[in-house]
């Protein structure tokens, strides 16, 4: 019960936090890699320190990505599907390794910097283009030999 509240309320506020920019897209459409950029780049051109209100381009990127992390984490961590689905030692998403601290803005320019590098990202989804853009900038180290990652 406690995880299904969980689910519903991640699902509610990824909505949520997308909600301007699809607010021009058909609403069987998830968010595109193309929206998600638009969004960002708002956040990377944004004077460092300024406020950020709601409704904004630079509030949806950061809330986009913040749903995205909880997303993630739930994924990874919290699902009751996650071990039928994938045996220990598989990573069911890829694999991010984070530093200690990044800024929202520090993640929008990864985003931003990712999509100009492959503008064919920018057809994906903006789940997608966000996993690669992660992946590519924070990759985990490689397991020691020997070792399924």
């Amino acid at each position: 019960m406690k995880q299904t509240r969980f689910a519903v309320l991640l699902a509610a506020s990824i909505t949520l936090a997308s909600a301007g920019a699809l607010a021009a897209t058909p609403a069987t459409q998830t968010l595109s890699g193309k929206d998600l950029v638009t969004l960002c780049k708002a956040t990377t051109e944004a004077a460092p320190g300024a406020a950020i209100r709601p409704a904004t381009p630079e509030w949806q990127c950061r809330s986009y990505l913040q749903g995205y992390f909880e997303a993630l984490h739930w994924i990874n961590h919290a699902s009751p599907l996650r071990s039928p689905m994938y045996p220990p030692g598989m990573r069911p998403a890829g694999c991010i390794s984070l530093p200690d601290f990044v800024s929202f803005t520090d993640l929008a320019k990864v985003i931003v910097t990712f999509a100009d590098a492959h503008p064919d990202a920018l057809a994906d989804t903006a789940s997608g283009l966000t996993h690669g853009a992660l992946e590519e900038k924070y990759p985990c180290p490689a397991p020691p030999a020997g070792q399924v990652p």
